[in-house]
């Protein structure tokens, strides 16, 4: 079976870190983008199953990418988990309205991260 890739969107190396090698470790190819520059670099280099990324990131506003993706031929069915640090239900509203496949407080299990992402990309395949 393939791997998954996950492409990770977040400007904090720790959960870079955690998020790589803990989904590293159930089998999935991972991507990190620390930047503007980078997320569109990696997203070049073709369609990941999936996209984990920050709401707040220095030069970027995760929410409007999201809507972004969702918006362009090609992405529209790659699920984005948006991830934060702030239990924001105004942030949270706006991811689901621009796209959002989920909505994860930071900080988090990787196991739940696990689920959320094998449920949403079974959900976006359809």
């Amino acid at each position: 079976m393939e791997r998954k890739r996950i492409l990770i969107v977040d400007d904090d190396e720790g959960i870079q870190e955690m998020l790589s090698v803990g989904l590293g470790a159930y089998g999935y190819e991972v991507l990190v983008a620390s930047d503007e520059k980078t997320f569109r670099e990696q997203l070049s280099k073709g369609t990941p199953d999936a996209i984990l990324m920050d709401v707040s990131i220095p030069g970027m506003d995760g929410i409007s990418l999201c809507r972004e993706i969702k918006y362009t031929p090609g992405f529209s069915n790659v699920p984005v988990l948006m991830i934060t640090a702030y239990s924001d239900k105004k942030a949270a509203h706006d991811a689901y309205l621009f796209g959002a496949d989920g909505y994860l407080i930071k900080p988090f299990d990787i196991t739940v991260i696990k689920e959320k992402l094998e449920k949403a990309i079974e959900r976006c395949k359809k």
